[in-house]
């Protein structure tokens, strides 16, 4: 079966010997053939440029590229992204699977849904922990919601559609690293909707080693970054200039919580008001936790304020 749309898999490669075979063949094998796999080796030092010269002698939609020095995740990405010549470009990483009707379930939702602009889907996890299905939010509606929380979209799972990238000069922002997946998806959505399929389509490899719990404190400071520019962007869409502080104080605090009841905005906004601080005094902390509608659905997240306000190892912890 021949498909009608190219579809450009995009996978930065460094250092994984271990696991690259894989996760190339996980994509070779797809029910989808209308496919290049872009790979870019950023500057390895262990066997993986052998692994991947050795499997394109025998599959020409493998495409192999090298940085001359360790350029990073996000160059590579912004580099992967001018090589990709698919109406879409599918992302996964190098220590991945995607289940063999992974690309053809998407393409054929982008295709029944032309102003979706990105989809990702549920993902499970396998090695260094114990098997278990991640799920995320399904129509735009509730991913905005999440968004201004976290990323909604898992970035190993993702479908996006090409012409945004180009026409509206989107790409991987240097300014958020380990967190420029969700900067993308936010600034995706002033484009087009966001979506997930809810059926597991990725595999998701989890080690101790992974980038997201070396550089935990990158990755703190990235999120809070955008959460302040989810709200003031929030806060500018219905006429008001407001910028959130890094650093809050009771009667600061007291102030958004009144503009905020004004506005009838939900209360899960105080919440990330105070997610998106660096700092805030014991009182105002007071202050939050007696005003907040504690919900199940963001217990988590309300726990991470404790933490993060009470423990001098918070740069440490990870994110729940």
């Amino acid at each position: 079966m021949t498909n009608k749309h190219l579809v450009s898999v995009l996978i930065p490669c460094y250092n994984a010997e271990k696991t690259i075979e894989d996760a190339i063949n996980s994509i070779l094998i797809q029910d989808y053939d209308n496919i290049e796999l872009i790979v870019i080796n950023d500057g390895s030092i262990d066997n993986s440029l052998q692994i991947l010269e050795k499997i394109q002698k025998n599959d020409q939609r493998l495409k192999v590229y090298s940085n001359d020095t360790n350029i990073k995740l996000i160059k590579t990405l912004n580099k992967g992204i001018q090589l990709c010549n698919g109406k879409y470009i599918v992302r996964m990483d190098a220590d991945d699977i995607s289940l063999k009707n992974r690309i053809s379930k998407q393409v054929n939702f982008m295709e029944e849904n032309t102003d979706v602009v990105v989809c990702g889907s549920y993902m499970e996890t396998f090695g260094y922990r114990i098997k278990k299905t991640m799920s995320v939010p399904i129509n735009h509606y509730n991913i905005i919601n999440e968004l201004f929380f976290n990323s909604s979209i898992y970035h190993p799972t993702a479908i996006i559609r090409k012409s945004i990238l180009e026409n509206m000069r989107v790409s991987y922002d240097e300014f958020f690293p380990n967190a420029e997946d969700y900067k993308l998806w936010y600034d995706l959505s002033k484009y087009g909707k966001l979506a997930n399929i809810p059926e597991v389509l990725v595999k998701y490899r989890i080690s101790n080693t992974q980038i997201s719990k070396i550089n935990n404190l990158s990755l703190v400071d990235s999120t809070k970054k955008i959460r302040r520019l989810i709200i003031n962007d929030f806060f500018a869409s219905i006429g008001l200039q407001y910028n959130v502080p890094k650093i809050i104080t009771l009667k600061e605090i007291k102030k958004v919580k009144i503009l905020l009841h004004k506005l009838n905005c939900p209360n899960n906004l105080l919440l990330n008001y105070y997610l998106s601080l660096d700092k805030y005094s014991i009182a105002s902390f007071i202050y939050y936790i007696f005003s907040f509608d504690f919900t199940k659905f963001k217990r988590n997240e309300s726990i991470r304020v404790f933490l993060k306000h009470f423990s001098r190892k918070w740069d440490k912890i990870k994110p729940l």
